[in-house]
């Protein structure tokens, strides 16, 4: 409509008065130079397709999905002033009366809410986020909730424009990373929707190697990918690399920002159920495969160099082969979702001793994000170990700062190749390294095998760390570095290390508990226990020493029984306790009929709990029936004695409201060294000594082979384990069976005793009494280069005595 101002702002009296449109916007102001253009007020549009700014827009808008479900409420409240002008009271008069109210303010409030997608996918045309609109870029179909609130105030009087605007925009958006599955269309057709990121601008693209020829033709790496001819093995294997080089970049920064799309080399399907934490990347080709099967990618990676460690061990099964690469696909992405500076962490940083060593390994930020590796794989249960390696690299990087001259240096200028000699120099040294007789002696072995377990994750570290940042000069200085490290290390640090380890267990006996020792440890625990159960149950206020007392003594009789570790014991919760399952009940009755008398009773007394051992193996703890009606006590008398509700450990330590569990080691030590007991041995009654014991003695059983399976799961490893380790080939079987076989062999009667078994074979009616006449001697015969283990021959010689007259040579064979 055309309508004069005059007639508009009331000049022209004697015209009839216009009654006003409702598509019109007044603007109350008397003056024509702050006069404005009219303009419909705007409550929520779409954004449209093109490329003009908000600064163009001046009206506020939402960008909305199409058909989504939403609420907008307008309140649009037009006024003036209090009335100080004429021009305004003769508008006031000429228009309709609900405009002859006063208001004192002006708002408009849109409040948006959607219930999946409000915000719409950024197109592909490259905007930024110089755009001022109320958008957010994220990926499909993730959850968001955008909640647009527009107020516009009138300002005050002295200003010339009379009003302003407050825009506030608040974003909440659920932060997950998302792993986008492969689709399918009409006709079971496969869609090619995935998207890859360029290493170079960040930039998301389907096509990525038309992007790489059209955008980044002039970097050094697509020329020489561009140079092979089209359709080559080399041109696709130069482009392929940069395709995943640029992937694992960006699947960094989602990782670190804990948000957005994860770019995985096979998608899982629709009906796949995954999360980031199933994918790791190669450390060959950096492309994220699932953990469970980087193992057989690791096989046929085509970017494998082929070193030595590179090839997996043939007899490692499939369960150690996926293990170790994924402790090294780890190191790779630790900057990214390990920061270091977690709560958990700086417990076990709190923990360490104040001094130099644990100042520099605070102030190291390899060392911290070595620590924090080890925190994120353990806990803080085994902190002093945490701490104990962080302490041994610091050691290492002061030896080195030292040496360089250099009080400021980081761990991570050493890790280089001109640097290797100096820290294998280095390391020597800490490990107090000398030469004897023309032989390499070490004075703490397992100092330098330590160091250099810690060395070699330090390392995949820093190469993880290099690959983030996009530094090649590091990475290629790292890269170098470690196989520096896989050719000389064993020969240089390792080998010695461990021939020293070897060279001082020879001839020493092996320390094993007297079955005296444990015959009095177990009458005295059992006394003690039946006794302070009975105290407990007849106080209605239970002390808290006693409880304690009698949980130390209760973990004792396990250990003691069981032969089990201590800390599998210890950690053994309230919950495993009480919720396991009734076994009278739930076995086989078949396999109880096939039982003898006494196995039969032995079933029905005994009742048993299983827990987690080492790697994850289901091991089993046998209750007695007096340690059953202790720890029912334990638990029923928990909360009287003021232990920490929130301790989930059955044996939990009482002080200061502490969630730990008491310490094995130190619970065995107490009753051992008990004064009442006056043990002949103290010292070697430890829970790895009464395993080698059972293991040892067992022997002497004569157990069939499942018999010895048996034992051997109930201790917690495999039979090859139980054979060569914990089952000690002890000197009396030595003389006495593996004596009566040399023994027949030297008189050449192998013949007569054809077809018996070693106990039929009897041998008194032809030779003297030649018992206290022979001794053994441990002799080193090699080791095996592949496994690196060491066999030894025992050579069976005669003691020298005035009785016996033997002949020099003898002696000497």
């Amino acid at each position: 409509l055309n309508i004069p101002l005059g007639v508009l702002y009331g000049h022209l009296a004697e015209e009839e008065p216009v009654e006003p449109s409702s598509d019109i916007e007044f603007v109350l102001d008397s003056s024509e130079e702050n006069y404005k253009e009219p303009h419909s007020p705007v409550f929520s549009r779409k954004r449209p397709r093109d490329s003009r700014s908000d600064e163009e827009y001046k009206d506020p808008h939402v960008t909305m999905k199409k058909n989504s479900r939403k609420k907008t409420k307008a309140v649009i409240l037009e006024t003036d002033s209090e009335g100080e002008e004429d021009d305004s009271a003769s508008v006031g008069a000429n228009c309709d009366s609900s405009r002859r109210e006063k208001i004192k303010s002006t708002e408009l409030e849109v409040e948006t809410k959607e219930d999946e997608a409000v915000a719409r996918k950024r197109p592909h045309d490259g905007r930024s986020d110089e755009c001022k609109g109320l958008h957010v870029t994220t990926k499909k179909n993730s959850w968001k909730r955008t909640k647009a609130v527009i107020l516009k105030k009138e300002s005050k009087r002295e200003q010339d424009d009379g009003a302003s605007v407050k825009l506030e925009v608040e974003t909440k958006e659920d932060e997950e990373v998302v792993i986008s599955c492969s689709k399918k269309g009409k006709y079971n057709a496969r869609i090619y929707d995935k998207r890859h990121s360029c290493f170079y601008c960040d930039k998301l693209c389907a096509k990525i190697a038309r992007h790489y020829e059209h955008h980044h033709e002039h970097e050094a790496e697509v020329a020489e990918a561009f140079a092979y001819p089209r359709g080559s093995k080399d041109r696709r294997k130069a482009l392929e690399k940069l395709r995943l080089r640029g992937n694992f970049h960006h699947n960094l920064r989602v990782l670190e920002c804990k948000s957005g799309e994860l770019i995985v080399m096979r998608r899982p399907g629709e009906d796949e159920d995954c999360s980031q934490d199933d994918y790791l990347p190669c450390t060959h080709c950096l492309g994220f495969v699932k953990r469970n099967d980087i193992w057989r990618h690791n096989k046929a990676c085509t970017f494998k160099s082929g070193d030595k460690d590179d090839k997996t061990d043939e007899e490692d099964g499939d369960y150690m082969k996926c293990q170790k690469l994924q402790a090294k696909s780890k190191l790779l992405v630790l900057p990214s979702i390990c920061p270091g500076k977690s709560s958990p962490f700086q417990e076990v940083v709190a923990s360490m001793r104040s001094d130099h060593i644990t100042l520099v390994a605070r102030n190291d930020s390899i060392i911290s994000a070595f620590g924090a590796m080890m925190v994120e794989k353990l806990g803080t249960r085994r902190s002093h170990d945490i701490s104990q390696n962080m302490r041994n690299v610091a050691r290492l990087l002061i030896s080195l700062r030292e040496a360089e001259h250099n009080e400021n240096a980081q761990l991570s200028q050493f890790l280089r190749p001109d640097k290797f000699d100096v820290v294998v120099q280095c390391v020597m040294d800490i490990s107090k390294f000398d030469v004897k007789m023309g032989e390499k002696q070490v004075g703490t072995p397992s100092l330098a095998l330590h160091v250099g377990h810690s060395l070699k994750k330090c390392v995949g570290i820093v190469r993880g760390k290099a690959l983030g940042e996009k530094d090649k000069g590091l990475l290629e200085d790292v890269e170098h570095f470690e196989k520096l490290m896989e050719a000389e290390w064993n020969y240089r640090i390792s080998h010695h290390s461990l021939t020293t380890l070897n060279d001082r267990r020879h001839n020493q006996p092996d320390l094993l508990p007297i079955t005296s020792d444990l015959q009095k440890l177990k009458e005295y625990i059992t006394a003690k226990i039946i006794s302070l159960t009975s105290q407990l149950q007849a106080t209605s206020r239970p002390a808290l020493r006693t409880w304690r007392e009698l949980s130390e003594l209760v973990l004792n009789r396990l250990i003691l029984f069981n032969k089990r570790r201590g800390g599998e014991t210890a950690r053994l919760r309230v919950e495993t306790y009480t919720s396991r399952p009734d076994w009278h009940k739930s076995t086989n009755q078949d396999v109880v009929a096939s039982l003898s008398d006494m196995e039969q009773q032995l079933f029905k007394r005994l009742d048993m709990v299983e827990i987690k051992g080492k790697r994850g193996r289901k091991v089993p703890i046998l209750l007695t029936k007096d340690v059953k009606k202790a720890i029912d006590v334990l638990v029923e008398k928990r909360s009287e004695v003021g232990v920490n509700p929130d301790n989930p450990y059955l044996f939990a330590a009482t002080g200061n409201g502490s969630l730990g569990h008491l310490r094995p080691w130190e619970c065995m030590k107490k009753v051992a060294t008990n004064e009442d007991l006056q043990l002949e041995k103290p010292e070697a009654v430890t829970s790895t000594r009464l395993r080698k014991y059972v293991a040892t003695v067992s022997q002497i059983l004569d157990l069939q082979e499942n018999e010895l399976d048996w034992l051997a799961r109930h201790l917690g490893h495999d039979i090859q384990v139980h054979r060569e380790y914990y089952r000690l080939h002890e000197s009396t079987i030595e003389l006495a069976k593996v004596g009566k076989i040399l023994t027949t062999v030297d008189e050449g009667k192998t013949t007569q005793w054809a077809g018996k078994s070693l106990d039929e074979i009897d041998l008194n009616t032809d030779i003297g009494p030649v018992a206290g006449t022979f001794k053994v001697i441990e002799i080193p015969v090699g080791n095996w280069k592949k496994t690196n283990k060491w066999f030894y021959s025992f050579q069976i010689i005669r003691k020298q005595s005035d009785q016996l007259k033997i002949p020099l040579d003898v002696l000497t064979e």
